[in-house]
């Protein structure tokens, strides 16, 4: 009787989280229509050897061109002793602008 009982749980809680699942996904997260178009970006990629001033130019020229702070890291390693620091911008890949139209304009 008690392995019954067990098991009737089980089972009822395995239904109840599957249909509160499905009923709370339409509320928190709606599904993607087919019709949608998701946001495409395109990515830019910079680092510099410890010299915080060049990065930093280089980080205001991209934000007046359009691209946004997407990551950053910075680290020792390798032969260097000093700090290399990277940070990848994005931006949306418009309509007129093919991935990597703009390259090279960004120091």
């Amino acid at each position: 009787m008690n392995r019954f009982r067990n098991g009737a749980l089980l089972a009822t809680v395995f239904v109840v989280g599957c249909a509160t699942s499905q009923v709370a996904s339409h509320f928190f997260a709606p599904p993607v229509g087919a019709s949608t178009n998701p946001t495409r970006w395109e990515y830019l990629c910079m680092d510099r050897y410890s010299d915080a001033q060049s990065l930093q130019e280089a980080a205001n020229l991209a934000g007046r061109e359009g691209w946004e702070l997407s990551g950053a890291a910075g680290g020792r390693g390798g032969p260097h002793t000093t700090e290399l620091y990277v940070w990848c911008f994005k931006r949306p890949l418009g309509p007129d602008r093919a991935p990597g139209a703009s390259r090279g304009q960004t120091p």
